[in-house]
This record gives structure tokens, sequence and C-alpha cells, in this order.
């Protein structure tokens, strides 16, 4: 039943990869996404597709694609990526947003945990921990050079950030903040993130998200999940630390792929299936999918835009 399911999922995907625009076509317009879970629609935009064609990335239903074309799509529509713009990532991994920030003339502070096992070790299991510089630079979306000069990395505990990490112009993660033991944990993170940057300034962030209609969901552990109510309960804590959360919006869809969840086995070997990127993520995000079913909890993520006053 459940592999039924799986293919059945695969072979919705490809029928709906019709939506997704052909290379070349897309373009990174003004459209704020706003704050809302993964959704098919955002896939079939100009922004999705310009984005990937910047991150040089087979555009395919995969949640973890969304995510970078997401907070690209978010920083870009708040007049974030430009020269001279400074940002500072969390938890960057071996993503390839700094990568592309620094080719749009950002200068970029990427982090990773500290060296303490009990930190990192939701990413250094999965290969998603960044060890060296090197590590984030992709070639053919910036030039060496460049990169060198714009990005340095710097290992930050995402529970303790340092007073003294301000005034830069936006920060981001890309589901790590998740992975900071409890949920209060990573509550703490988000309001934390938006004392490093400065008034005007924007914090982009996705986590998992359970839209399950109870109030229970995993709330301690290497992975904890955030929940409509939890997110709502934001809303005034961020208000406090001064800032305010874009467009929030729970809707999950209503596109054929909006209503599929993906069921376990979540790790057939489909690395020859990906380009030399996304067979990084191989182990960690190995089926393409919007939405999941993790631990019996329907799971999608969830991306957060927040503007400081």
């Amino acid at each position: 039943m459940r592999m039924c399911c799986k293919n059945f999922g695969l072979q919705l995907a490809r029928q709906e990869s019709a939506r997704i625009l052909p290379p070349g076509s897309g373009f990174a317009d003004d459209q704020l996404p706003g704050s809302h879970p993964c959704r098919q629609a955002d896939f079939t935009t100009p922004w999705f597709r310009h984005w990937m064609d910047q991150l040089g990335l087979q555009p395919v239903y995969h949640r973890k694609l969304w995510e970078y074309a997401y907070i690209a799509q978010t920083l870009h529509a708040c007049g974030m990526l430009a020269d001279g713009r400074r940002g500072v990532g969390f938890g960057c991994g071996v993503e390839p947003l700094p990568s592309l920030f620094a080719a749009l003339g950002c200068q970029m502070l990427a982090t990773d945990a500290p060296e303490t096992p009990e930190i990192r070790s939701a990413w250094a299991e999965t290969g998603q921990y960044t060890t060296a510089l090197e590590s984030l630079f992709v070639p053919g979306i910036v030039d060496r050079e460049r990169f060198l000069c714009l990005v340095e990395t710097g290992r930050i505990d995402m529970n303790s950030i340092p007073d003294n990490m301000q005034g830069y112009d936006f920060c981001w993660s890309t589901c790590a903040l998740e992975h900071l033991g409890t949920l209060e944990r990573s509550i703490g993170f988000i309001l934390a993130s938006l004392r490093t940057i400065r008034s005007g300034g924007v914090a982009v962030h996705t986590t998992e998200y359970d839209f399950s209609p109870g109030p229970t969901t995993i709330e301690s552990g290497p992975t904890v999940f955030f929940k409509r109510h939890s997110i709502e309960a934001l809303v005034p804590l961020v208000a406090e630390a001064g800032g305010e959360i874009i467009g929030l919006d729970h809707g999950l869809g209503d596109m054929p792929l909006d209503r599929h969840l993906d069921l376990p086995p979540h790790a057939p070997d489909l690395r020859d299936r990906y380009d030399a990127f996304m067979a990084q993520w191989a182990d960690a995000h190995p089926t393409p999918n919007l939405k999941a079913s993790v631990d019996g909890l329907p799971v999608t993520c969830f991306g957060l835009a927040i503007r400081k006053r």
C-alpha cells in the first residue's frame, strides 16, 4: 500500500511538472511570498524558476528547493540582495545560499553549530555540517575569488547568539531551528535572531510544520515541529522583540500535490536522479515531496518572514 502511494505521488509529480516554467523564462519580480507553508503554487511562479536557474538546480517538487527559492525571493522582494548588503546565515551546512548571495554582491557570515555533538548531531549525520569555507563554495553560481572575498564562516550556538552580533541587514536559516532540542529553544532562537539585524532589516527562517488538527506534536528531541497555534503565539512575541511577521497565512494550498502525503520509507536511493549538488542531500531529503508523514504526523515546511521595525 505504501509503495502504491509513493508510486502514485511520483506519477502525479511528473504530470504536474508541466506547470513549472521552462528554463530561462523565470524572473525575480517584487512579489513578497509572506509567511506560509510550502505550497505547490509557489513552484509555478516566475520567481521559483528564476532562483532555480540562478542556483543551477533542476526544478522539481522538492520542499528543500522551495526553501531556497522562498528565502531568496523574500530577501529580494525586501531589497536585501544588493551590493553592500550584509547578511548572516545560521546552521548553513552545505547549502548554496551563501554562494548565491555573494554572487549578488552581499557580504556574508555563514555560521554553523560549535564543535559540540549534542547540537550538531542532527546535521553532521546527514552531511549538512559546514567544515570549511570551501564546502560552501558552489562553482557555477559565483566566481571563486568573489566568493572568498565576500563570505566568511563562524561557529555560533543558535541557543546562545552573542550580544555583540548586531547590525546586519538580514539573517536566515534553512530548516535548522527545529534541531535545537526543544520547541521553546526554537522560539527563543527566532526572537534572538532579530537582535542581529538593524531596524528595517529582515529575518527569514524555514522550519518543520505539523499541520495535523490535534493540539499536540513533538516538542522535544532531535527534531521538533511547529503547529498553527505555536506560529500564532509567535506574533505577539515577535512584536515585543521589535518585529512584525509578514503576511501570515496558514493555507496549505489546493493543488494536486498539496493534497498528497508521502509515506515512509523516505530513503530509497535516488542519488542518480539528482544533479551533483542535490546528491549531497540524498540521505537527508531523499524523496522529493511537499508534504510527508513523519513519525505518524503530517509535516511540511513553513516559511517565516519577519521585518524588524
